[in-house]
């Protein structure tokens, strides 16, 4: 049997650190923008996308296109895969998972 667990705030697994690191590495790699402040609570939208499109619209006055939110997409899923490949980001946190 195959399990798919959706864990977006780091409580089930750690990725929080994998999940930072591949934003913010798409979006200098992607989008050339760097020194970015990376305590999330300080943006307006809690959500990934949000955080995207306000850092996108402060750094060049306007909204990113559909093609550019593609380009980002695909980049930070990318970055993901080479998480998931070495292994380095499906541990569970100690005690909340159950067998």
């Amino acid at each position: 049997m195959r399990l798919v667990v959706f864990d977006i705030d780091g409580t089930l697994t750690q990725t929080m650190k994998a999940d930072e690191e591949c934003f913010v590495r798409s979006l200098a790699e992607v989008c050339g923008f760097r020194d970015l402040d990376t305590d999330w609570s300080r943006y307006k939208h809690a959500t990934d996308f949000g955080v995207f499109r306000e850092i996108y619209e402060t750094r060049t006055g306007r909204l990113p296109s559909p093609s550019e939110i593609s380009r980002f997409r695909q980049h930070f899923l990318a970055g993901h895969r080479g998480f998931r490949s070495a292994g380095s980001w499906e541990r569970a946190i100690s005690g909340s998972l159950s067998t």
